[in-house]
């Protein structure tokens, strides 16, 4: 677990820097953010959720934020199944915006990719990543190995390279 915590932290940190460009979505973003991060869990996802609702269907950026947000918590909470499905819905629904967005969601699709087990797909969309944001294809191989089981391979990663950047 811990090692499955310190692949995801890039990716926690990148969804935590999410900006939204409306008023009202920033006023209700960050309370729900900090319902989830100290434990209120149930009433955090029953805001979020209630967030999706009210938002306007004609601002997909605000909603696009949102789902992000509700794959990440789905992501720490370990419920794969919601997180997977939550990420082939942004990527159906919101596939301008999450095309060009290499710093949150294509990470977490990467995430969900191993665990998809798809390496190929998951490979060439990690060198796409890791060219557009200064990170070493080592970080991506590592979240790889840790999803598909491969605790050899992953340990081998973690003793040559340092993620604390």
């Amino acid at each position: 677990m811990q090692l499955l915590n310190r692949a995801f932290g890039f990716i926690v940190k990148q969804v935590n820097k999410i900006t939204i460009f409306h008023t009202d979505t920033t006023v209700s973003i960050e309370p729900i953010k900090n319902l989830f991060n100290s434990f209120q869990v149930t009433l955090a996802l029953k805001n979020l959720n209630q967030a999706i609702a009210a938002t306007d269907s004609t601002n997909p950026v605000n909603l696009y934020s949102f789902y992000l947000v509700k794959a990440e918590f789905e992501l720490k909470l370990q419920q794969l199944n919601k997180f997977k499905k939550t990420i082939e819905f942004i990527e159906a629904e919101y596939n301008k915006l999450s095309a060009s967005d290499n710093k949150i969601f294509k990470p977490l699709k990467l995430v969900c990719l191993s665990l998809e087990k798809k390496e190929d797909e998951f490979f060439d969309l990690a060198k796409k990543v890791s060219m557009s944001q200064d990170r070493d294809i080592e970080y991506y191989n590592l979240i790889y190995y840790i999803n598909t089981g491969n605790q050899e391979k992953a340990n081998d990663i973690i003793k040559k390279e340092d993620f604390n950047a």
